[in-house]
């Protein structure tokens, strides 16, 4: 519940307080600015090779400013922040000790997962199961409280946006 309990903090500051989030993106962007101004020069191989891998994403006049942030857009902001449900994740638990035969777990009989019948990965021969989550964990996600211990952190007011040389006079 811990990172629905993160979205539900980022979704309330956004209905309370737009403005905040948008001065989170644009403390984000001064930073890949700033990064992008003043990076050092790297092995010419490398940024060759990176730069075409990202050839097929964007135009060619856009390659070197892939690490860039835009202008924020509340309406996508809105839309990705509300499509961060619990209807729309996918969780994975890995374990390379998998008990195929019993679910131990305290919550086992909470996750509809556990009821259902263990496949085979054809390729690696690896046993998976997968069944979306009960309507029971579905709410409890949805309306659990958000820790009162989780806090979005202060903008940092040393982030530069200056960088105009002043001579002494």
């Amino acid at each position: 519940g811990g990172v629905f309990q993160w979205i539900r903090l980022i979704r309330d500051l956004w209905e309370e307080d737009p403005e905040r989030i948008r001065s989170y993106h644009d403390e984000q962007r001064r930073l890949a600015t700033t990064f992008f101004k003043f990076s050092e020069n790297g092995d010419p191989c490398s940024f060759a090779s990176g730069a075409a891998e990202v050839l097929w994403k964007y135009p060619p006049e856009e390659v070197l400013s892939t690490s860039l942030l835009g202008d924020f857009d509340e309406g996508l902001f809105g839309r990705y922040i509300g499509s961060f449900t619990p209807e729309n994740c996918v969780i994975t638990v890995s374990s390379p000790k998998i008990d195929t035969a019993v679910d131990h777990s305290p919550s086992a009989e909470k996750i509809t997962a556990s009821r259902a019948k263990w496949e085979v990965e054809p390729l690696y021969n690896n046993p998976y199961r997968q069944a979306p989550l009960g309507e029971d964990v579905v709410k409890e996600l949805k309306q659990g409280s958000v820790d009162p211990m989780l806090k979005l952190p202060n903008l940092n007011p040393f982030v530069p946006e200056d960088f105009d040389l002043v001579l002494p006079s």
